[in-house]
């Protein structure tokens, strides 16, 4: 499925960023049927087109990137009200232990994009969260629960190896109701147990995060958008530690 469209878009990568750097194409039987700013625009219109599973669609720009994603163990929305930015945040702490391993509570759900298809589902599941992945994750197990239909391919690379594999659009929900709507997601297996969601920098890089151990137990905290005062922890320690005497 898609293969032919991955090929194509591959095979005409150059002249492919010459005419559209910057914006987002839908690929069909090998030809470009569709041209539009943002990939959920392109979801939501080809949707309307072309059955699910029978269309790739691949944003366009200069950087190896657009089509290749790294795991060494992937449009948030921007809240304003009255010209004043709104921000989501969440907070799980570990109490009496500190982790290795941060996992918290998510839900998956059917794009917003193509909701007019009218079928919204949605799962709850145990995300993890790891900064070493370009973009996000999602189980074959999610694919099957969700009925998901593939929009794209892409290759991973690992330490050792490379796989081409199917790539989706899911909205994604975290605790204290922060969504991320209509974001790119990866179909991979995952080695951790119970875990069905891998939450790379593709939504990371979308806020800020921070994860402290004091006290004997792991608070960790996300918001987004990013702060425009962000925690800076070498000015915390200076402030606090006591300061060298002048000679």
């Amino acid at each position: 499925m898609l293969e032919k469209e991955f090929i194509f878009f591959k095979e005409h990568k150059a002249e492919l960023q010459k005419k559209y750097l910057g914006k987002t194409i839908v690929i069909k039987n090998k030809k470009v049927v569709g041209v539009y700013p943002s990939e959920a625009d392109a979801l939501q219109e080809a949707s309307k087109k072309f059955a699910l599973g029978t269309f790739l669609i691949q944003k366009i720009t200069a950087k190896e990137k657009d089509y290749i994603q790294r795991f060494h163990s992937r449009v948030c929305l921007r809240w304003v009200m009255k010209n004043k930015t709104i921000h989501h945040a969440f907070r799980t702490e570990f109490r009496g232990r500190i982790v290795s391993e941060i996992v918290t509570p998510a839900h998956v759900e059917t794009p917003s994009a193509i909701a007019h298809a009218g079928t919204a589902k949605q799962i709850k599941v145990n995300a993890i969260w790891d900064t070493g992945a370009t973009d996000s994750v999602i189980t074959k197990s999610i694919v099957k629960q969700l009925a998901l239909v593939p929009t794209g391919r892409t290759i991973v690379r690992g330490v050792n190896s490379e796989m081409e594999v199917f790539t989706y659009f899911v909205n994604i929900g975290l605790p204290n109701r922060v969504m991320i709507e209509n974001v790119k997601v990866t179909e991979c297996e995952l080695n951790s147990p119970g875990i069905d969601i891998l939450i790379g920098m593709s939504i990371i890089q979308l806020g800020d995060l921070a994860i402290a151990n004091g006290k004997g137990h792991t608070i960790f905290s996300f918001a987004m958008p990013s702060f425009a005062n962000p925690v800076d922890l070498l000015d915390k320690a200076n402030a606090i530690n006591p300061k060298p005497k002048k000679k």
